[in-house]
């Protein structure tokens, strides 16, 4: 189950933050993004697996890039709610529409 993936990755993002200071976690946070990006590459086309690791990626550290990531991911869930607004709950569309602006450009 992907879905459960990218939120166990959400989570452990989560743990990441609230360990001390040093090599575990970083170590936590790496595992977080590997389960994250696993969900995502396994269901390339779940808008929901998707925006769950775009929402949890934009709110790391952007010394590791991830909020890059993340606007790439909102500027392709964008696209596909022009597309394809029929996968996408109505709850879901919202924080896409959000974030599509600052995702277009580049901010």
């Amino acid at each position: 189950n992907q879905l459960a993936r990218v939120y166990l990755g959400s989570a452990y993002t989560l743990r990441s933050r609230d360990q001390g200071f040093g090599p575990k976690k970083l170590t936590i946070l790496k595992q977080g993004v590997a389960f994250m990006n696993e969900a995502v590459a396994a269901a390339p086309e779940d808008p929901k697996i998707c925006l769950t690791r775009a929402l949890t990626m934009e709110a790391l550290p952007s010394i590791f890039g991830y909020p890059a990531e993340s606007r790439k991911d909102f500027g392709l869930l964008a696209q596909k709610a022009d597309d394809e607004s029929a996968q996408f709950e109505e709850a879901d569309l919202q924080p896409v529409s959000y974030h599509a602006g600052p995702a277009a450009q580049g901010a």
